[in-house]
């Protein structure tokens, strides 16, 4: 009787023997054996039986094979067999073969040891230890490296067999090469070892300031770079640990990354910056380098933690400056850099002067002038400041009014000294935007009635057309927005942009967008103009991670963006639902990249809003932009099966034809991205074909797998197996239907 299925394809694939050998089947192996096959039968892709019986464990296999002739010398991927059984921690193959000619041979013993150690086979590395032929100190060197069984098991992270052998009487660090226990010591410090690094200090050959030679940084700086105060205390606490200079090209104070006191900051890390001023006996307003203090080169550096534990400090200075009249203070520094929380901490220290200018402008006109994204807050702790003067270089009433929109914020401008200088000037006709913002319908009205404001545009030469029911929408105005629209003349769909409605849609403002799709003259497809900026891209590695983070934006053309496709990019759910329920609203319009609202939605992991548009008669479910992405393609990337399965649900393309050179096939993103989930799906799909290349054009990469071969590369077991399976059962179905049609 013939083999038949997914057993005879496995034997063909691995072959007889090394198949027997992997599982573990000592029967086989002996009837194999018995009928004439050769024990040292060589596999091009699997190897020798014997390597692999060694590797998977099977220690009554190995001393089968090897009772029967085998070769012991055969070697793999991971050196001998007996490296091989030490690196996967098989305890009883390791023990019997160092009964062969493999325990006779010190360098096999010792590499295998150096395996063991790797591993972090405690009871290994005792056994072998144990072999007359074992080196504690044995190095092995491989081109410009050299490893011993210390080092491999710290650069490992294996610290029960490290801090073992530093106990053992016959470990020697002062050998002739060095440099790796330096680097030992730096990989403890690293990993926060204190117990390991302690050991490996005891040895005074190693030199605890060793730097390295790829970074420049010692142990000390390793550990303040990692946050481990506790190793930072112990070495600091030594006398032959050297902290300042760190290296020739740095001086004794500087913000530069081979600086301990410049790396804590960099590093956020207040503790240890507090600990290393208190041991060395150094002032927190101390400058790093020319112009910078301890304190301002936190604020610039927006380290919040270092600076509030700065500021408990009792010999902290935070206004100082080492030259009063060309340096800013750490207020200042962190009012141009626009953090709120480093701001409220100075503003709360009682030492601050909320008034040293810096250029002849205050920090409180600083943070007006920079506009962050949540000023008020910022405004309102700086009036709160009992010193808080507002004569320093005041604006003018312009720029009151044009730029802060809050009046609660100009109410408590009014109520403190100095405010008759700001806010002298009444509201004309050029303040429009100001009015139109407030909602002052009124106004709005004198001055359109006056001519004096265009309802289509502005005074102003560089403002977009429609600017005025824009900013309306923007500021919530409903009714200056109702007013707006009763205009004739005035052109709802206008601006560079995007519409009003595109505004009501990226502020999720259902009663606003409600309003305007009451007005029939509103089209709902309005599309912003094609400008010019930076777009999306896709990394070109294939299998990296598309999401919020790790796209490539490049200068190109982009626009066209309807108030759907506004709308699901931010996950607006209750905008698209409305903007579905209108038979005017085409789902399926793209932008000048070809990607509809549906891949935006895919592309962002919004489920619900997916599902939304999935409801909707044309939602362009297969189409792809410029690059050959469509939305399925898009959702395997960013390993939503919820989103897969949505989009398989209403028939999308998991084989599609795609533009030569583009890499969007569904199956291999699922496979090179590891998603096991998504692969099930996709092969549940009875469109599914197996055949397809990555690349359309074979001459587009000099490496285009199908998917069975891109599993086989990226290496996920369950994946493999999912392959093969469906491949089995896909042969065999093929099988039964030919034997139907022959009968």
């Amino acid at each position: 009787m013939s083999l038949k299925g997914s057993t005879f394809q496995a034997i063909q694939i691995y072959g007889a023997l090394q198949l027997a050998a992997c599982q573990g089947n000592i029967l086989a192996v002996r009837c194999l054996l018995a009928n004439g096959t050769d024990v040292d039968s060589y596999h091009e892709l699997f190897g020798y039986p014997l390597y692999l019986s060694a590797y998977y464990g099977h220690s009554q296999i190995v001393q089968l094979l090897v009772e029967d002739g085998a070769d012991v010398h055969v070697a793999g991927n991971l050196g001998s067999i007996l490296e091989a059984a030490a690196d996967r921690g098989h305890h009883d193959v390791v023990r019997y073969l160092l009964g062969t000619d493999l325990g006779k041979v010190p360098r096999n013993v010792n590499k295998a040891f150096l395996a063991a150690c790797k591993g972090g086979h405690l009871s290994i590395v005792k056994a072998l230890l144990s072999h007359p032929f074992t080196d504690i100190n044995f190095c092995f060197q491989y081109r410009q490296t050299c490893k011993f069984p210390l080092s491999v098991a710290i650069e490992h992270r294996q610290r029960e067999t490290a801090n073992f052998l530093l106990t053992q009487r016959n470990i020697a660090l002062s050998t002739h090469v060095k440099v790796p226990y330096e680097h030992s010591l730096r990989k403890a410090a690293e990993l926060g070892w204190a117990d390991t690094l302690q050991f490996i200090l005891s040895f005074n050959c190693v030199n605890p300031n060793a730097k390295s030679p790829d970074t420049g940084a010692s142990p000390l700086l390793v550990a303040i770079q990692q946050g481990h105060e506790h190793i930072v205390r112990i070495l600091i606490n030594r006398d032959d640990v050297q902290p300042f200079p760190f290296h020739e090209k740095e001086p004794l104070f500087s913000a530069g990354k081979l600086c301990p006191i410049g790396r804590a900051i960099l590093g956020d890390q207040g503790d240890i910056l507090n600990l290393l001023l208190d041991r060395y006996k150094l002032s927190p307003n101390t400058s790093l380098k020319s112009h910078w203090s301890v304190l301002r080169t936190a604020c610039a550096a927006n380290r919040e933690a270092t600076v509030k534990s700065l500021l408990q400090r009792l010999d902290i200075d935070p206004n100082y400056r080492m030259n009063p009249e060309t340096d800013a203070t750490p207020l200042y520094t962190a009012c141009d850099r626009n953090n709120e929380s480093i701001i409220q901490a100075l503003l709360s220290h009682k030492l601050t002067d909320p008034n040293i200018p810096f250029d002849k402008t205050s920090p409180l006109w600083r943070v007006l002038l920079h506009q962050c994204d949540n000023y008020t807050p910022l405004l309102r702790s700086f009036l709160r400041h009992p010193e808080l003067r507002l004569d320093l270089k005041p604006p003018t009433s312009d720029f009151v009014y044009h730029y802060h929109y809050d009046y609660g914020v100009v109410n408590m401008i009014k109520q403190r000294p100095g405010a008759d200088l700001l806010l002298s000037n009444d509201i004309t006709a050029e303040h429009w935007y100001d009015v139109v913002a407030h909602g002052d319908t009124e106004e709005v009205r004198r001055l359109i009635a006056s001519e004096e404001l265009d309802p289509n545009c502005t005074t102003q030469e560089d403002c977009e057309p429609g600017a005025p029911l824009r900013r309306a929408v923007l500021s919530a105005a409903r009714e200056t927005v109702e007013y707006l629209l009763s205009v004739p003349q005035i052109d709802v769909n206008a601006g560079w942009s995007g519409s009003a409605l595109s505004i009501a849609a990226n502020e999720d403002d259902i009663d606003m967008l409600d309003l305007l799709l009451s007005d029939p003259r509103v089209d709902p497809n309005y599309r912003s103009r094609k400008t010019e900026g930076y777009r999306v891209e896709y990394p070109e590695a294939i299998g990296e991670w598309i999401g919020s983070v790790g796209y490539k934006f490049r200068k190109g053309y982009t626009g066209s963006e309807t108030p759907l496709l506004i709308a699901a990019k931010r996950g607006n759910l209750s905008v698209v639902q409305r903007l579905l329920n209108d038979e005017r609203v085409k789902p399926d319009i793209p932008d000048l990249q070809g990607r509809t609202a549906l891949w935006w939605a895919c592309h962002y992991r919004h489920v619900t809003v997916v599902q939304a548009l999935l409801s909707s008669a044309e939602p362009g479910i297969n189409m792809q932009d410029v690059r050959g992405w469509a939305p399925l393609a898009v959702a395997v990337n960013t390993g939503r099966v919820e989103t897969v399965r949505l989009l398989l649900k209403k028939n999308a393309q998991v084989s599609p034809e795609i533009p030569p050179g583009s890499y969007a096939r569904p199956l291999h993103l699922a496979v090179q991205g590891g998603h096991e989930a998504i692969v099930r799906e996709l092969l549940n799909d009875p469109t599914i074909d197996m055949t397809r290349k990555m690349y359309t054009d074979p001459k587009a990469r000099p490496w285009n797998p199908t998917p069975r071969e891109a599993a086989w590369s990226i290496g996920f077991d369950v994946i493999i197996k999912l392959i093969h399976d469906y491949e089995d059962q896909h042969n065999m179905e093929q099988q039964r239907e030919d034997e139907d049609t022959d009968v």
